[in-house]
């Protein structure tokens, strides 16, 4: 089974911590420019591009992104090229996942178990409205993720994680 979780910092994801969230998951020993990706945002410029429109719509305060991390199955023994062709449809998706939304994309090879990183600002950059992510926006998100990992040949996401 694969899993798709939300990851939260000790302040809850806030704007405060984009910086050094977007940093760790561009950090050179984990991952290479090769296996990054940008939906609706560079991944030169991401945190200025993503605090722009933060700044765009009066929201730099509260909550400023939503990290998630999709590891496939062992069992699925994905390469980093595979992982990437998964994590730029999934990238994607999560960037129009009801709204338009900047997300950052990378995978990591620095464990035995390649996995991405995405990170996600949760303002809508056409309307400035916040992404609220309740449960059930949770359970079809994944729903969409599952439906790019049958695609691929991949473990299905089962349950919450």
């Amino acid at each position: 089974m694969s899993i798709f979780s939300v990851e939260n910092d000790r302040t809850g994801n806030s704007t405060y911590t984009l910086f050094e969230k977007i940093l760790y998951v561009k950090k050179a020993y984990a991952t290479s420019y090769d296996l990054m990706y940008g939906a609706n945002v560079s991944i030169t410029n991401t945190f200025d591009e993503m605090m722009m429109v933060k700044e765009n719509a009066g929201q730099e305060e509260g909550k400023g992104y939503f990290h998630y991390v999709l590891s496939p199955e062992e069992a699925d023994d994905c390469s980093a090229a595979q992982m990437y062709a998964i994590g730029c449809k999934v990238a994607e998706m999560i960037g129009c996942f009801e709204g338009h939304y900047q997300v950052m994309m990378t995978v990591h090879r620095d464990t035995p178990h390649i996995h991405a990183h995405f990170i996600a600002n949760n303002i809508d950059d056409m309307t400035g409205l916040r992404m609220n992510l309740n449960r059930s926006r949770l359970m079809m998100l994944k729903q969409r993720v599952n439906e790019i990992l049958q695609q691929e040949g991949v473990s299905l996401i089962r349950g919450f994680s």
